[in-house]
């Protein structure tokens, strides 16, 4: 009796509306990481300065508080909002890991395509306000709540509409608006996410292309502070700072700054050489292996360190006022949101 072949079918994955909710709640471990995912898109859309606004507003009787992320960035065209900031999980940044503009470049920071998640996890309800310097000015409203509990495949749009009124001063930029927090922001809090934003300034150099600025007010006049690294990370007990030449030669100044071991050395050496004169060593095999010339360099390098134990914490903090398990455990460790 033969039997005849069973027809093979395909059938689609699905997902539900409350994915996205879900995938910020998962994704962003928390409202700081969520912040610096926000400010991160702003550097990588261009931005010379972006400011995080966290205000009050009275509606009637009642006080509700306001997030906000803007920035004068690039902008977004409506193709650019439809094809890449609406679809999750973007590739566009893997993609474009060099941002151009105006014959500067910049490498991106974001590679996850998650922003829209983190705005979803901080607030109910997004307002998006963005220009480039040639396009019309566009506003997308987005209420997470109602994606979350919709179930037709239509429930995932989102509303998206021209706007003339003048927000962005040189004429281009976004303004992410988060409203229906899901959490209070009190002080300790903000304080908490200017240390985090703090981590994104290098302590190595003045950037002069990019600056972040916290802010307790709709208008930031008078009322918003930059954002700078803390101090202690421009002085650290020891350090070498250097460079290796295209020969391999090592020219570096080493400093201890440590109350019991202060000491300046200079170092000057021709290390790729000790790395050759070493590969002449018979290997296993009973042979030599003869290294060719480095094609690393030239580079300059610059190495902080700070020493982890009990007096040495102590003695940091009580020097620059730091919490002692904050300086153990997010400046010199590791950061919350890596966690």
């Amino acid at each position: 009796m033969e039997t005849k072949p069973i027809s093979k079918e395909t059938i689609p994955f699905k997902f539900h509306p409350r994915l996205f909710t879900a995938l910020g709640a998962e994704l962003v471990t928390n409202d700081l990481v969520a912040i610096l995912e926000l400010v991160k898109n702003s550097y990588d859309a261009y931005a010379s300065e972006v400011i995080v606004r966290i205000y009050q507003e009275t509606n009637g009787q009642k006080e509700n508080q306001i997030l906000e992320i803007f920035d004068d960035g690039q902008g977004m065209t409506r193709d650019v909002i439809e094809n890449v900031w609406c679809v999750i999980a973007t590739p566009y940044k893997l993609e474009n890991p060099i941002q151009t503009y105006q014959g500067n470049k910049r490498r991106v920071s974001g590679e996850k395509g998650l922003g829209r998640l983190s705005a979803a996890r901080l607030g109910s309800k997004l307002t998006l306000f963005t220009k480039t310097i040639n396009s019309e000015s566009w506003i997308v409203e987005v209420d997470w709540e109602k994606l979350a509990n919709g179930t037709k495949d239509d429930s995932s749009d989102v509303e998206i509409d021209r706007f003339t009124k003048e927000v962005f001063p040189k004429g281009h930029g976004t303004l992410i608006r988060i409203t229906s927090l899901h959490d209070y922001w009190d002080a300790e809090k903000i304080e908490d996410l200017r240390d985090q934003l703090a981590r994104l300034i290098s302590p190595f150099s003045k950037m002069d292309d990019f600056t972040i600025r916290l802010s307790n007010s709709a208008t930031d006049e008078g009322h918003s502070i930059e954002i700078t690294s803390h101090l202690f990370l421009s002085k650290p007990p020891y350090m070498i700072k250097g460079n290796i030449s295209v020969d391999g030669r090592l020219d570096a100044i080493f400093t201890s700054n440590s109350e019991s071991t202060p000491n300046n050395r200079i170092i000057k050496e021709t290390i790729w050489e000790q790395v050759d004169e070493k590969s002449q060593l018979p290997l296993f095999d009973g042979e030599q292996v003869r290294l060719i010339n480095p094609t690393c360099g030239p580079f300059d390098f610059e190495i902080r360190v700070w020493d982890l134990d009990v007096d040495s914490i102590l003695e940091l903090s009580n020097r620059f006022n730091l919490d002692r398990k904050t300086i153990r455990n997010e400046y010199l460790l590791t950061s919350k949101g890596d966690r």
